[in-house]
């Protein structure tokens, strides 16, 4: 345990106080060294400390100054002869007062720079703070030890000559000042929690490139886990940054610090190390040189598309990563992309798959309809927070499966708006709690392909998408198995192809909770065209040429349960091809000139095995239609037949029709049932010959 001995209780030394003066006593441990004094804040307007001139035969000491807004803190370091073996104690009093110091002993702790290698020969392994006060030219290659501080004042630094490098092992403590100049190499493992681009002269706001400085530090920070710390301000990016493993590329907001790619540039502003050997090959594991770990946060990426023909805002085959707080805006291709292989399997920690992003702002990147917003193709496994993306050329966010690559993600949230092609576009599984895209040129949402087989989204807005106006695009489409979306709401605003699309692959899957609006617009609100699917909702607003519900479209289907409420379409329900073993259970309202139902329904010899819940209420002329009704009908005396309304949505077959006679036939011997025509809402109940009296019959129609 180090311990403090205070010279001042025993030492027979006289002191003369003067008014105005502190007194500053600097003791030492029992390893030898001298304390260091800090922490001294001078006000504004007050006088600075003076050093004494004169401290003792090889005795100085010098102050650090480092300015503030409205105070300067000061350290002060003494440098005492060899052979001194006590403590000592000074007064430093203003420019004006006498000052009296005493030094009965003491051991140096702290050195200042005159020849850097010699320095570092001289101390060895020695514990100890060099202060650097000027340049220091490195002109052959010097390796600091891990037991060397050093201090760097401003004025001071290091230049390193070409080919030559200045490896830095140990403690580096310097404020935001250019410390490294020339063209020689700055590496090792230097112990700083925070690397500053400024060190090799980068500067916000200064009107030239920062990218080399910024790249400097990235590079001696990496695999260090140490922070890159940019300020705020504009940085002007003139080539690519570089990210490596572990890196921390921190500003202070995407408000405050923007990286901006200057004029005629043409690269991506931030990509990971190693990309161009990496990409489109199926790599995981870190030893195959998949860069991992890295963290990015807190600023703008500004791609100046206007003068640049091309580059993307970042660009990954990384894994295990962190993006937050992040905005890209202006690229002229994609603005974010990400990769990495379909493999799996760890060797260690380093090896774990997820990435962490969000929140992530993504606006006007890319000029082509290929050039996304945000283009995920890897780590599987990731985790996207909250992420924003819109004005985009291609499709807004995109989840991308293929034989090398593995876009698997979990989503929080997603708002895509106004991009060029579809709002979210997935042939990966995904996962998503919810997801917001309006105003996209093709569809809002598509899942596609047998890697998004199993997606589950939670809650799902779609808002006026299929700004191009075909007839081709629905606000979502469903051409994955096994996928389940739930809370869905659904609007179309354009002349489009309507509102929710599942084609033959996406059997096995289902829509629950869904609320699909035409707005009076075309298109079918639900067109359900595969086997095994649930769909749950309610359409209404496909009254201009639209229908509400479409099923079995290509082919008859088999498993579907249907269950929907529908209104104010012009067509409610078109079954176009017969189906099997299917459910339907239907309620709609048919406003005047519209039409309840077309196409194959209950009465078909070939849909025997359907079962129909279908009732629906016309406004021309308020008859319920049912899939079952019942009733009472008399044949009166004098007559031979009674005609039965049965409210069915169409004629049900003969054999379907129950007649049970109340009273005895009298006159009559039997009876039977005719239908009048196919479609028609009734049958007739006949006698063999007049009855003579009044005869009800109980009857029971069923499709």
């Amino acid at each position: 345990m180090k311990r403090k001995i205070w010279l001042l209780a025993w030492l027979p030394i006289l002191f003369i106080f003067v008014v105005g003066a502190t007194r500053i006593t600097v003791t030492k441990d029992e390893d030898g060294y001298m304390s260091r004094v800090t922490g001294y804040v001078l006000e504004s307007g007050e006088t600075v400390w003076e050093v004494p001139s004169d401290m003792g035969s090889g005795v100085s000491a010098q102050w650090d100054y480092i300015s503030g807004t409205s105070a300067e803190y000061k350290e002060l370091y003494v440098d005492a002869p060899s052979g001194v073996t006590a403590d000592y104690s000074i007064y430093l009093g203003d420019t004006s007062a006498v000052t009296q110091y005493a030094v009965p002993g003491g051991t140096s702790y702290y050195r200042v720079c005159t020849s850097l290698a010699s320095d570092i020969s001289a101390i060895g392994s020695t514990e100890m703070t060099l202060i650097v006060a000027d340049t220091q030219t490195v002109s052959a290659n010097v390796t600091t030890p891990s037991t060397l501080t050093i201090k760097v004042l401003q004025g001071g630094g290091f230049s390193v000559d070409a080919t030559k490098t200045l490896t830095i092992n140990g403690v580096l403590d310097a404020g935001k000042y250019t410390i490294f100049s020339g063209s020689g190499t700055v590496d090792g493992y230097p112990k700083c929690s925070v690397v500053y681009p400024e060190w090799w002269g980068g500067r916000p706001d200064s009107g030239t490139t920062s990218s080399a400085a910024i790249n400097s530090a990235l590079s001696l920070a990496k695999d260090n886990g140490q922070i890159v710390e940019l300020s705020g301000g504009t940085y002007i990016v003139g080539s690519g940054l570089t990210v490596y493993n572990r890196s921390k590329l921190v500003g202070q907001g995407h408000e405050k610090t923007i990286l901006y790619l200057g004029n005629n540039v043409n690269e991506d502003i931030i990509t990971s190390y190693g990309f161009a050997t990496l990409t489109g090959n199926d790599y995981w594991l870190t030893a195959d040189g998949v860069v991992n770990g890295f963290e990015i946060k807190g600023m703008t990426l500004n791609g100046n598309t206007d003068n640049n023909a091309s580059g993307m805002g970042m660009k990954f085959f990384a894994k295990r990563y962190i993006i937050n707080d992040v905005m890209i805006i202006n690229t002229d291709e994609t603005g974010f992309y990400s990769e990495a292989g379909v493999a799996s399997g760890q060797t260690d920690e380093s090896d774990m798959p997820e990435s962490e992003i969000g929140p992530l702002w993504i606006r006007n990147c890319g000029d082509t309809t290929s050039d996304h917003g945000f283009h995920y193709r890897g780590p599987h496994d990731g985790h996207i927070n909250a992420l924003s993306v819109g004005v985009c050329g291609g499709i807004g966010a995109y989840f991308d499966t293929a034989s090398n690559h593995s876009g698997i993600c979990d989503i929080d949230f997603i708002h895509s708006y106004t991009n060029g092609q579809e709002g979210v576009y997935s042939t990966a599984w995904i996962n998503a709690n919810e997801i917001i895209s309006e105003n996209n040129v093709k569809e809002g949402l598509v899942l596609s392909g047998t890697s998004a087989a199993r997606s589950s989204i939670r809650y799902v807005n779609l808002f006026e998408n299929d700004r191009s106006a075909t007839t081709s695009y629905y606000q979502c489409r469903i051409a994955a198995t096994r996928t389940n979306i739930g809370y869905l709401a659904a609007k179309t605003g354009y002349a489009s192809a309507g509102g929710v699309t599942v084609p033959p692959e996406g059997y096995y899957s289902s829509i629950s909770d869904s609320y699909i609006d035409g707005v009076g617009n075309g298109g079918f609100g639900a067109n359900i065209d595969a086997n095994g699917f649930q769909f749950n909702g309610n359409i209404t607003g496909f009254s201009t040429n639209g229908t509400g519900l479409r099923t079995n479209a290509t082919t008859g289907n088999n498993l579907v349960q249907i269950k929907a409420v529908i209104r104010d379409c012009e067509t409610l329900w078109e079954n176009v091809y017969e189906s099997d073993r299917c459910q339907y259970d239907i309620v709609g309202y048919a406003a005047s000139g519209q039409t309840r139902f077309g196409g194959y329904g209950p009465n078909d010899d070939v849909m025997r095995k359907d079962f129909f819940n279908v009732t629906m209420l016309s406004a021309s002329d308020n008859i319920t239609y049912s899939t079952e009704t019942s009733g009472v009908s008399t044949i009166t005396n004098g007559t031979t037949w009674t005609e039965v309304q049965h409210f069915l949505i169409t004629s049900p077959q003969t054999r379907d029709i129950q007649i049970t006679p109340i009273e005895t036939l009298n006159n009559a011997d039997f009876w039977w049932v005719e239908l009048i025509g196919t479609g028609t809402t009734g049958f007739r109940i006949h006698v063999d010959q007049d009855p003579g009296q009044d005869v009800d019959f109980a009857w029971k129609a069923k499709l």
